[in-house]
């Protein structure tokens, strides 16, 4: 079993173990710290087997072992789940000295992270993600959030995991579409920064899915170095918020679809809109629109959506956590690794990117 190990500088710094059969390292204490601690395993109905093969590493080891079963998807992350799962820890006794461990997706890291920042005002957390997504973005680098009807993790708080444990032998019982979809954020890496994930795509698209490992850790190094500049959104310039490429868009789309649509899908045709405004603003040229559209395209990504009307789109784009004294603002890029951003954008610029990847546009 070999493995590859990224630290993340964070404020109190912690691994991400990546590798197949990466869950195993669960039997020691070398990197989540768990011995003699009671643990509550946090997962969804969705990952089963998976729970119970991290309980099975660990049962002998813990005080005490317990489970917590919530909704799968977007689903978990209400107000409402976090207020039984607090009920919950309170009625097996959880204190300071105990820990959570998350198995799932991103909706379940970033539910299991909120509750784990909220309880007793913090306690431990072992990220186990168990998709595309999860591995390469949301279990990585301290984010925590619920939604609100307003919008997508509205709510949430910073609170670092102990270990991301990244077992890539998971990912073979994840659904397709699932795993597909969580290759927008890789993508996404590969457009920030990380560029031999886009070279590698162009030369064979099946790299991604045949023999994900190589792309997985360009873009799990290129979060990791991020974070460890601007660990909670604090940079004059824009520090982390560069990770939010192709997000403001995409987060959109999936609040008005109410969930249905993705979130890699999300981000993927907010990235695609993104390059559109960049281009329409004159910052980058049509032929790296066009290289979002082939690389994206070639992974069966969507680049186009379906909203009627650009005012019901930006109605919640507005309240993106990136916004400024009211004015929308975006992480735009000049072309790969070159990014700037942009706030109070002209109407008729986000019309004419709206419309350009709208369902049927010619290109």
């Amino acid at each position: 079993m070999t493995l590859t190990v990224i630290d993340v500088n964070a404020q109190v710094p912690y691994p991400v173990v990546v590798g197949n059969g990466a869950v195993d390292v669960l039997e020691t204490d070398t990197y989540a710290r768990f011995k003699d601690r009671a643990v509550v395993i946090i997962s969804n109905p969705d990952v089963e087997e998976q729970a119970m093969h991290v309980a099975d590493r660990i049962s002998g080891r813990v005080r005490a072992l317990h489970r917590l079963i919530v909704p799968s998807g977007e689903a978990a992350k209400d107000l409402e789940v976090v207020a039984r799962a607090w009920e919950f820890l309170a009625s097996v006794a959880i204190d300071r000295s105990d820990m959570l461990i998350a198995v799932g997706g991103g909706a379940t890291t970033d539910v299991a992270g909120f509750i784990a920042s909220t309880w007793m005002r913090g306690v431990d957390v072992v990220h186990v993600p168990t998709t595309t997504a999860g591995m390469v973005d949301a279990a990585i680098g301290g984010k925590t959030a619920i939604d609100i009807a307003a919008g997508k993790n509205l709510v949430g708080a910073f609170h670092d995991p102990r270990a991301v444990i990244c077992d890539l032998n998971f990912l073979g019982s994840l659904p397709p579409d699932e795993y597909r979809s969580g290759l927008a954020e890789v993508v996404k890496c590969g457009f920030i920064g990380a560029a031999s994930i886009l070279t590698a795509i162009e030369h064979d698209h099946t790299a991604l899915t045949d023999h994900p490992k190589d792309a997985f850790i360009s873009a799990i190094n290129l979060k990791a170095n991020v974070v460890a500049v601007d660990a909670r959104e604090n940079s004059l310039g824009i520090g982390r918020e560069l990770l939010n490429y192709g997000h403001t868009f995409g987060h959109a789309l999936e609040t008005l679809s109410q969930y249905t649509l993705r979130h890699g899908g999300g981000v993927s045709i907010g990235m695609v809109f993104a390059a559109e405004v960049s281009h329409a603003l004159g910052h980058c040229s049509s032929e790296f629109v066009a290289r979002h559209r082939r690389v994206l395209s070639a992974l069966g990504l969507p680049i186009s959506h379906d909203v009627a009307d650009l005012n019901a789109a930006l109605e919640v784009m507005m309240r993106d956590k990136k916004a400024r004294a009211g004015k929308l603002r975006m992480i735009l890029l000049r072309g790969v690794g070159d990014a700037y951003s942009v706030s109070d954008i002209d109407e008729s610029i986000l019309l004419a990117a709206f419309n350009a990847t709208k369902r049927d546009a010619v290109h």
